[in-house]
């Protein structure tokens, strides 16, 4: 399906103008110039149509985290920088490697991210994203300057869980030998952390990043394994609301056998694993369930020359529409039933970021630090 079919109205936008993306018969469509200085943006829903930007800015010396939130009108408000120390934070040119943004889908938001001698933060706001607490450090590691793979979730009690790749006892400059680490981070910055890994494996995979998801049955962690062989596939754990963590159980067969690092990582919900598999000759996205059962393959690439990144809801909360970045584009995905189909292969190759308001979908995404943001009408 091409998007003449998918969309009826399309815009670019810059950052501060009004997110409208209906315009009235007869009204002219503004597109600014680009605004350059928007890396890594992502977009995170709240209540309503309200929503919250998060990107990072180059500043002298690293770079600033910046948060905005949208109005339910499409206002945008004021962006505030949420590391205290200016040009703090560490950002890597990968997608992968994005802060982590999360929210409740009400009014709790939260960031984390690493800073540049590789310690772990996170800064939560009560709401909506107008103002947020001092940042908390996270890790109880000495920080290690080559990571920067997180992720964060919030339970139902409030209660913010972060997860990320720590290589505390790499060396320097090494990504590996590196382990999944939880922390749960309370609303008074009250951290407890937890080496998920460190019993069942030598090391995981140094820049896949890993994934938590919960519910009120408690949380689910999937990341990517090296086994004794070699195999370096999606595994998952998880832990009951009043239990302990299970052991590290593959998600279907042995796959992927690789030398290096694949830059892929798995998402989750209450039922599925969804990653980017390159074991056979072309890359493929695959869906699996358990140990016991196979994957089974919901997207591949049908052209020659066509690459894809790492999938992503399309906002955490709905989990029926998937976004897989690609070049020369991406595609994104409709799930009905248990079964995905794809509602378009022409996503822009800039988009890396995508949240659905009622009938519309936000496309965000940079092209080489210009903000690119796109507006699509879904045609039902």
């Amino acid at each position: 399906m091409t998007f003449s079919s998918f969309l009826r109205n399309t815009m670019l936008f810059g950052f501060i103008m009004i997110w409208s993306v209906s315009p009235s018969a007869g009204q002219e469509r503004r597109i600014p110039a680009p605004r350059v200085g928007y890396e890594q943006p992502q977009i995170e829903a709240l209540q309503g149509d309200t929503a919250v930007f998060v990107w990072a800015r180059p500043v002298a010396g690293g770079h600033d985290l910046l948060c905005a939130r949208r109005e339910d009108d499409g206002a945008m408000g004021a962006a505030r920088r949420l590391n205290r120390e200016p040009g703090s934070v560490r950002i890597l040119g990968i997608d992968e490697a994005r802060p982590a943004a999360a929210t409740d889908g009400d009014r709790r938001v939260a960031v984390s991210w690493f800073d540049r001698d590789g310690r772990l933060w996170a800064t939560r706001s009560a709401d909506g994203g107008r103002t947020f607490g001092a940042p908390v450090r996270v890790d109880g590691g000495p920080g290690h300057a080559a990571h920067a793979f997180v992720h964060a979730t919030f339970d139902d009690d409030g209660v913010l869980h972060v997860v990320w790749l720590d290589a505390r006892d790499a060396p320097e400059d090494l990504e590996e030998p590196a382990h999944v680490f939880h922390a749960a981070v309370t609303s008074e910055g009250a951290t407890t952390e937890t080496d998920l890994t460190g019993n069942a494996f030598a090391s995981v995979c140094g820049c896949c990043r890993p994934y938590v998801d919960a519910d009120r049955f408690g949380l689910r962690v999937v990341f990517r394994a090296i086994d004794a062989r070699g195999f370096r596939d999606v595994h998952r754990i998880e832990r009951r609301s009043t239990g302990d963590w299970t052991p590290p159980v593959r998600i279907g067969p042995a796959l992927w056998k690789i030398v290096g690092c694949p830059m892929s990582g798995p998402i989750a919900d209450s039922g599925t694993v969804i990653w980017r598999d390159g074991s056979e000759p072309t890359d493929r996205v695959v869906e699996g369930w358990s140990a016991s059962s196979p994957v089974r393959a919901i997207l591949r690439p049908d052209g020659p020359g066509r690459t894809m990144g790492s999938p992503r809801w399309v906002g955490a909360s709905a989990q029926d529409l998937l976004l897989v970045p690609g070049a020369p584009t991406g595609w994104l995905l409709g799930r009905d039933g248990g079964r995905w189909a794809i509602l378009t292969d022409e996503v822009p190759f800039w988009c890396t970021d995508a949240l659905r308001f009622r009938d519309q979908i936000l496309l965000v995404g940079d092209d080489r630090g210009r903000l690119q943001l796109e507006a699509y009408d879904l045609d039902h």
